[in-house]
Order: C-alpha cells, then structure tokens, then sequence
C-alpha cells in the first residue's frame, strides 16, 4: 500500500492518478478523461505502477507502453492536473 491510486468519475469519462511512485523516484502517473470504466482505468495504473518499481523502468515523453504487444498507449509528460509537479500522462 505504498501508491495511492486516486480515482474520479466526471460526465461518464474517468480520471485516474498516482500518488507515491515520487517517493520511489518515478513520475506519478496520470490517466484522464478515459472511456475506459474505472475499474479498467485502475487495473492499468496499478499494472503499469507494479511494472516500473518491480523493474526499475523509466518511462519517457513520446514512447508507448501496454500491456499486450499489440497495445500501444502514449505517454506524454506534462504539467499534472490532479496531481502537483510534472506527471507522465497514459492516453488511455
């Protein structure tokens, strides 16, 4: 329980956000405005979180991450919106 993983729900769009990954020396990690149902938006920040500790990986602006072969989501580091500082957004 080291990662909060925050979640909101606004005009049938889901959000999510990170909060404890800065502690481990990563990027929080933001998803926002998903179609995605908000279970689905946890399930991918609590895999792509467990990914980054458990293999020290760093993610950076412009690549694509997923977790399938075939799934390519876009991170894009930006200004964070429900989270202070800079955050890797996954456009999922």
């Amino acid at each position: 329980n080291w990662i909060y993983f925050g979640l909101r729900e606004e005009k049938g769009r889901h959000s999510g956000y990170t909060y404890g990954l800065k502690e481990f020396g990563f990027n929080e990690i933001e998803i926002l405005n998903s179609s995605y149902s908000i279970e689905e938006v946890q399930e991918m920040l609590f895999n792509i979180s467990h990914y980054v500790i458990q293999g020290n990986v760093t993610l950076n602006d412009g690549e694509t991450i997923g977790l399938t072969e075939d799934q390519k989501i876009k991170i894009v580091k930006s200004k964070g919106v429900q989270v202070d500082g800079t955050t890797l957004k996954l456009e999922y």
